[in-house]
């Protein structure tokens, strides 16, 4: 690929996920260290050492690419060097120019590459307005809830953040307050986090969230978080906004209560115009 210019040139579009592609190998990669006009770019599932892969991205992909898509890399931590990695990361991410769409899903990234990867994002000059999904990651395991908080504040270049099952549920109270702080974020998924003690904590953060009169949410997911009764909470508070108009609560068995929440929401002249939830059948 690398020998042909023309196509060097002129290809926008490159999938190469779900092939086995290794740790070890640039492989196919090589010919995106030279600038090239690849705007797409799924690189799914392909067991990538994200060691290699970033510094290539950093060399020949940061003037056009636009979506990114590296889920399911799931990169191993006792053979990185996290530190340097981070810096590679955020390197990138702060400065290429066209990023819109970013996907690393399930790559078993680490709290310090998450906050890496935002801290990049949050002084990028280059972007607006750009998707980031962190979902299933293990961000809880050794988290430091204060850098996290911080991060998740300044992320004013992202407008819609996954951040759904990533076992932040111990400290999801704070960092629920760190994004009620934050007025880019418009589009927020964080459903299968509401577990363990701080369960609700996090919903009472989120419900006050949802209240606040500066509220900049426009869709909101708490999908798969096994809430039951206590989501009528959450339909409680909507009532209170003006912002948010698709909402996901389905997987959460909210019950009776959660039904009358539900039927009260809809009558009280709420903005919704799109909701999500599973009827429960016995």
């Amino acid at each position: 690929m690398k020998q042909n210019q023309d196509l060097l040139y002129s290809l926008t579009h490159l999938d190469l996920s779900e092939n086995p592609l290794g740790p070890e190998s640039q492989g196919p990669l090589v010919f995106l260290k030279e600038p090239q006009t690849v705007t797409t770019l799924n690189l799914s599932k392909c067991g990538l050492n994200f060691e290699l892969v970033f510094p290539i991205l950093l060399r020949g992909c940061q003037q056009h690419l636009r979506d990114l898509d590296l889920s399911q890399n799931r990169i191993n931590v006792k053979k990185l060097n996290v530190t340097s990695l981070g810096q590679i990361m955020q390197q990138f991410f702060s400065s290429a120019i066209s990023l819109q769409v970013i996907n690393l899903s399930d790559c078993k990234l680490t709290p310090d590459l998450a906050i890496a990867i935002m801290e990049g994002l949050s002084v990028n000059p280059n972007i607006s307005d750009t998707t980031l999904n962190l979902s299933s990651n293990e961000l809880g395991h050794g988290l430091d809830v204060r850098s996290m908080s911080d991060s998740l504040s300044r992320l004013k270049k992202v407008n819609t953040l996954n951040i759904s099952n990533t076992n932040i549920d111990q400290d999801l109270s704070r960092l629920i307050e760190a994004l009620g702080l934050n007025r880019s974020i418009k589009h927020l998924s964080i459903g299968q986090n509401f577990e363990g003690r701080e369960r609700i904590e996090g919903v009472k953060q989120l419900c006050r969230m949802i209240k606040a009169d500066d509220c900049c949410l426009e869709s909101l997911d708490i999908s798969d978080s096994k809430l039951k009764e206590v989501t009528s909470a959450i339909l409680n508070s909507l009532i209170y906004n003006d912002s948010i108009v698709k909402l996901d609560i389905s997987g959460n068995g909210m019950g009776t209560h959660g039904l009358r929440a539900m039927v009260k929401l809809l009558l009280s002249g709420t903005q919704l115009k799109y909701v999500t939830h599973t009827i429960q059948t016995q």
